[in-house]
């Protein structure tokens, strides 16, 4: 069987077309990925700066409205609701010093298209450590991000023992 040259030119066409179309619809599929992957990293380190803002042994009003006030923008409601029947659950400040100064993130694990894990530490400081550098404390923390319309939040945190 032959092909004539014009026939083999046109199968040639054919597949640098669509190995063109394939590489494309990669490079905006690793982009999409990597965009999702800074936004929930964003994401988590945001909340991370608002967790010394949340008095856990402050009276119970208190702490719902500290709650609602920091925590909104970064959790989904179904967490949200959790907080609020159960406030002393919810991460925060525990003692006037150390405190909760941010998180730092360790990993980053894509569990589907709408869910990532991340794993990391709430780092914990006092005075000298906020005005110096370092940490006094450390406690390993895991998030669970969820998209949420066009949005991720954190729909789950679990929070481990010191270090």
């Amino acid at each position: 069987m032959f092909i004539k040259k014009n026939q083999f030119y046109i199968i040639i066409a054919v597949i640098v077309f669509l190995m063109a179309v394939y590489m494309i619809y990669s490079i905006r599929k690793d982009n999409r990925l990597n965009n999702n992957e800074e936004n929930v990293i964003k994401l988590v380190e945001d909340f991370g700066s608002t967790l010394k803002n949340v008095p856990l042994l402050a009276p119970r009003d208190e702490v719902i409205q500290a709650i609602k006030d920091n925590y909104s923008p970064y959790v989904t409601d179904e967490l949200m609701k959790n907080w609020i029947a159960h406030p002393r659950r919810a991460p925060g400040r525990t003692t006037s010093s150390p405190w909760p100064d941010r998180i730092e993130i360790n990993e980053v694990e894509r569990l589907s298209e709408d869910e990532y894990s991340i794993k990391g530490r709430i780092v914990e400081v006092t005075s000298t450590e906020a005005e110096g550098g370092g940490a006094a404390a450390f406690r390993p923390v895991e998030l669970i991000l969820k998209r949420t319309g066009n949005k991720w939040l954190i729909d789950k945190i679990i929070i481990r023992n010191y270090e």
